[in-house]
């Protein structure tokens, strides 16, 4: 008859302590990762900033990194981890909430700290959407502001790719429009001190100064060629003198311009 052979206790087989020794080692590292207090973000250094408010940038950037480990009845969990906070979705985050933000660089600062770099938007005219409502428009073509009325020293554009669904920060100018405009409006100013009022930015671009004539540009052909078309027309055809009966400039029609 064989003899039946003793068990062995749990605590005298290896793979016990084995398995334990990684659980405990596993447990350590996951709370080490994602609940230390010492790398839980607490400071948030924001540079840059002039309009848009420091502790609303600080406040929108904690609640984005502020994650949800645990949801199980009453028990919620969460961490601000720095291992976990991601960089892009935080930068994302400011930009969605701020228009007034052209862009957020994110940096993060080991062991609990982010450091955040704002390029706040340049406004260099006003636009005009429907129901009579104007915005800060910067030179991207991206309204950012809703404003009461439009500022006597910036010029007001019409037209564009504005509707009621458009919101704060989105493009109603193409990017490519908005240098032009910049581009012929510095021109004027500084070469022949004119002032540019409107403008109406559609398939051709209208320009109206101060002088009551106007200029019409094709957003689609070359900037440089057109404005340099408009300056030499000015500098060596129409002088100031003559420019007091001027009526329109045409610089859309290729290598050719005509005047009235």
């Amino acid at each position: 008859m064989k003899k039946l052979r003793k068990k062995r206790g749990i605590l005298k087989n290896p793979w016990f302590w084995i398995i334990l020794l990684f659980l405990t080692f596993g447990g350590l590292f996951f709370y080490a990762v994602f609940f230390w207090g010492k790398i839980q973000i607490s400071k948030v250094e924001v540079l840059g900033a002039n309009r848009v408010q420091p502790p609303d940038i600080e406040s929108v950037v904690l609640k984005s990194i502020d994650k949800k480990m645990i949801s199980a009845g009453l028990l919620n969990v969460s961490s601000k981890s720095f291992f976990i906070a991601d960089a892009k979705k935080i930068s994302e985050g400011i930009l969605s909430n701020f228009p007034d933000v052209e862009n957020a660089d994110v940096f993060k600062k080991f062991p609990n700290g982010i450091s955040l770099t704002i390029k706040e938007r340049e406004p260099f005219a006003v636009f005009l959407g429907s129901e009579e409502k104007y915005f800060l428009m910067d030179r991207n073509g991206v309204i950012f502001n809703e404003l009461e009325k439009a500022p006597d020293d910036m010029a007001l554009i019409r037209g564009g790719d504005y509707n009621n669904k458009k919101s704060l920060g989105q493009e109603v100018v193409s990017k490519k429009t908005a240098e032009m405009i910049y581009k012929v409006e510095n021109s004027l100013k500084d070469n022949f001190q004119v002032e540019v009022l409107e403008i109406e930015a559609d398939d051709i671009i209208m320009f109206k100064t101060s002088e009551n004539w106007r200029i019409y540009l094709d957003p689609n052909s070359d900037a440089e060629l057109q404005i340099a078309k408009m300056n030499s027309l000015l500098n060596d055809e129409i002088k100031p003198e003559k420019r007091k009966k001027l009526e329109y400039i045409y610089l859309q029609y290729g290598a050719r311009a005509y005047y009235k």
